[in-house]
């Protein structure tokens, strides 16, 4: 990954994130977008800015992809059951294509979603997304040592 002096990641190596069929943006530019928006509020709010991780960004794919198959939200579905104790998600969904920095900001109204956005311990992170009959389902997966909040 390539970061700026701002410590934002700039990087055009599409590659690197995983992708489903968006129509309007491609998944590159919203899955960079969320995971600029997360670091900008880690950064804001005392935390550490995370390394964007390929891993991560494959396991909040697939749960990204397992959410939608179910047409709800369930945790952890996109992470191998034997790494559930070092990585975590945050999951979710909208009928649009939602910006970073909104998508942050649903998480952070929610004192669950906010504590984790908060992991002291997190140092790498990936962000996955997949749109199925107009519906984009989003995660961000990162990893985490002890426990996976504030």
């Amino acid at each position: 990954m390539v970061y700026g002096a701002d410590g934002r990641c700039n990087t055009s190596a599409s590659s690197y994130w995983n992708t489903s069929n968006l129509s309007t943006k491609s998944p590159w530019e919203m899955q960079l977008d969320i995971f600029n928006a997360y670091n900008d509020w880690r950064a804001r709010n005392g935390r550490n800015r995370v390394t964007a991780d390929a891993t991560c960004a494959t396991y909040a794919y697939y749960s990204a992809i397992e959410c939608a198959k179910r047409g709800k939200l369930v945790h952890r579905l996109g992470i191998p059951a034997e790494l559930q104790t070092q990585y975590s998600d945050i999951l979710q969904y909208a009928t649009w294509q939602i910006t970073g920095t909104d998508a942050i900001e649903r998480w952070a109204n929610s004192s669950g979603h906010r504590a984790q956005m908060l992991c002291s311990t997190a140092t790498r992170a990936g962000v996955g997304i997949y749109e199925l009959n107009g519906v984009y389902w989003f995660a961000i997966v990162y990893n985490f040592q002890g426990t996976n909040v504030g």
